[in-house]
């Protein structure tokens, strides 16, 4: 069985190789207590991203989320919350609220051709 802290570094390498093969450039917070999990950027701005995972229930990360919308960051920079809902990934941006959503088959498909090119 795995921990809920195996589950959450799963999900952060996972998250962290589909935003790669989007052609963002991703540094992950090992062992991340703090409200940032990744930190993804292209040319023009900066991601910060605390990421979940949701296995039935739905849960709010009240908390999570306040202290991701208290980090100071620079203008450039946007704050997200990604949580894996059953087979979906839903974005939500915290400063506006405003949500996608993903098809996880889409994140974790694209993880693993990522992985395959680098081995091949």
């Amino acid at each position: 069985m795995m921990t809920k802290y195996g589950s959450g570094t799963r999900i952060e390498y996972l998250l962290r190789d589909w935003l790669v093969s989007q052609g963002y450039a991703v540094v992950r917070s090992a062992g991340s207590k703090g409200p940032v999990d990744l930190i993804s950027f292209d040319g023009d701005n900066v991601y910060f991203i605390q990421s979940k995972s949701e296995n039935g229930k739905r849960k709010s990360y009240g908390k999570d989320v306040r202290a991701l919308v208290a980090m100071k960051v620079p203008p450039c920079a946007k704050k997200f919350l990604m949580v894996k809902r059953g087979m979906a990934l839903v974005v939500r941006n915290v400063s506006d609220g405003e949500e996608i959503i993903i098809p996880w088959k889409v994140v974790s498909l694209a993880g693993k051709e990522l992985r395959r090119s680098k081995d091949g």
